[in-house]
């Protein structure tokens, strides 16, 4: 693995419907090779059994919690594990499993943040068809 990881994701895991769309997608529109992304099953047998069935493309790896920590757990120890792992790590994020990330996503996330470097958090807009945050017509 590469030991210049610039970009460290986490993504919560809880459930499986969701592990090969959002690592097809992830693969698809990170477009950097500096970029590690850890899958953190949330201590789910099934989220394991699933991890076990799946080739996953370079830069993504998983780890299983022995117990259920919720999300914020979850993400805390996938951050931790890239702490841990990948010293070089500048910048941390997080993607839920469910999002459906648009081509360049992170290039725009990484840009703000070298643009402004006094910036401690960069984040995507929402679009929703519903409710307050309503920002698409269909």
């Amino acid at each position: 693995m590469n030991d210049n990881y610039k970009v460290g994701l986490v993504v919560p895991v809880y459930q499986t419907k969701f592990i090969k769309k959002i690592i097809e997608l992830l693969d698809k529109t990170i477009n950097r090779d500096d970029c590690i992304v850890c899958l953190v099953n949330d201590g789910q047998e099934e989220v394991k059994q699933e991890f076990g069935k799946i080739k996953f493309p370079k830069n993504f790896i998983f780890i299983n919690l022995s117990e259920g920590k919720c999300f914020a757990g979850a993400n805390n120890a996938g951050w931790d594990y890239l702490n841990k792992n990948f010293l070089n790590i500048e910048y941390l994020g997080t993607i839920n499993d469910d999002t459906i990330p648009k081509s360049h996503w992170l290039d725009y996330l990484i840009e703000a943040l070298e643009s402004y470097p006094q910036t401690a958090l960069a984040m995507p807009i929402m679009e929703t068809n519903e409710g307050f945050l309503k920002t698409r017509r269909d």
